[in-house]
């Protein structure tokens, strides 16, 4: 998700991910209205999905190309897991497994947190069908 197009949204989503009380906030985002609006602005769909969007980055900690991926395994593995059956259950499971390998692989890549902190925006990772192969296609 990119960032918000609301400056004011996108401080309120960063000051919320860096665990602040939604009443600071708000206040640090420019907001001077009371805790019951702060609390409903964070549930808004944008902002809550961006808030949860910086937080990922955040425990995230590695390389953005391998965020995606381990994104998307996250993604599958809980789709796979909705299934109910033993073949989505084994599926998710075997996804499991390649995320945290991926997760192992970014455990030495330089941290993103600077993002949440203000840093500016993480840009998204574009990489071309070559890039992506040359970055993930199994070594032989």
């Amino acid at each position: 998700m990119p960032t918000l197009e609301d400056p004011r949204q996108e401080a309120f989503a960063r000051a919320l991910a860096r665990g602040l009380s939604v009443r600071n906030a708000a206040k640090e985002a420019g907001y001077f209205d009371s805790i019951t609006r702060g609390g409903r602005r964070a549930k808004r769909p944008k902002i809550a999905a961006r808030i949860e969007e910086l937080v990922e980055l955040a425990t995230w900690g590695g390389d953005l190309k391998l965020a995606v991926v381990f994104k998307e395994l996250m993604r599958l593995a809980k789709a796979a897991a909705k299934l109910q059956t033993g073949a989505g259950m084994a599926a998710a499971r075997g996804m499991l497994a390649e995320a945290a390998q991926v997760r192992a692989q970014a455990a030495a890549a330089p941290s993103i947190t600077p993002a949440i902190a203000g840093a500016g925006p993480v840009p998204p990772p574009t990489l071309t069908k070559e890039e992506w192969i040359e970055a993930f296609a199994p070594k032989s």
